[in-house]
C-alpha cells in the first residue's frame, strides 16, 4: 500500500476546488449567454430603431406561455424597452412604437407579450399567431395605459 503525504493531498484538494469553482463558473457565464442581445434599448420619436437577437431556444418550448418560462431565458427571451420622452412628445410625432420579432422556421411557433414594466407588470400587447414566423404589436404612447418609461418585451 502506497501512501501519500499531506503536501500531496492538500494538492490534490487543491486542485479539486479550484476544478469546481471554475466549473461552477462557466455555468453560470452559460446561463447569462441565454439572455437578449444586448438586455435594453431606448426609442425616442428622432429614432433610430432598436434591434436586439435573441438568444434563447435551447431549452424545451413552453406549450402553456409565460408561465412555463423558468428559469427565464433557457426557453423565453426579454428585452427591456425604454419609450422615451413624454405622451405629448410622441402625439407631436404622429408616431408609434412598432415591436416585431421574426424567426427562420414555421415549426418554431414563438409568442410576443409585453409588459407595462417588468414582467409582472400587465400585458399591454399580445401576438400569438400560430404557423408564421413572425410577432408583431403596436405600443401607442399616446393612450394612457401604454405611456412612455419601461416596457419587458417576452418572446415565449
Amino acid at each position: 500500500m502506497k501512501n501519500f503525504s499531506s503536501s500531496q493531498s492538500g494538492i490534490f484538494n487543491v486542485r479539486v476546488a479550484v476544478a469546481v469553482v471554475l466549473c461552477t463558473f462557466a455555468a453560470a457565464l452559460g446561463w447569462l449567454s441565454f439572455a437578449a442581445n444586448p438586455p435594453s434599448g431606448t426609442i425616442t420619436t428622432a429614432g433610430p430603431a432598436v434591434t436586439w437577437n435573441g438568444t434563447s431556444g435551447t431549452g424545451a418550448p413552453t406549450a402553456g406561455g409565460e408561465s412555463e418560462c423558468a428559469p427565464d431565458g433557457s426557453n423565453c427571451d426579454t428585452f427591456s424597452l425604454t419609450i422615451s420622452g413624454t405622451p405629448s412628445d410622441w402625439a407631436t410625432a404622429n408616431k408609434r412604437v412598432h415591436v416585431q420579432i421574426n424567426w427562420l422556421t414555421p415549426s418554431s411557433d414563438y409568442d410576443m407579450f409585453i409588459h407595462r414594466g417588468d414582467l409582472t407588470g400587465p400585458i399591454v400587447v399580445e401576438s400569438a399567431n400560430g404557423g408564421t414566423t413572425q410577432e408583431q404589436g403596436d405600443l401607442d404612447p399616446t393612450r394612457p395605459n401604454i405611456g412612455t418609461g419601461l416596457f419587458t418585451v417576452h418572446v415565449v
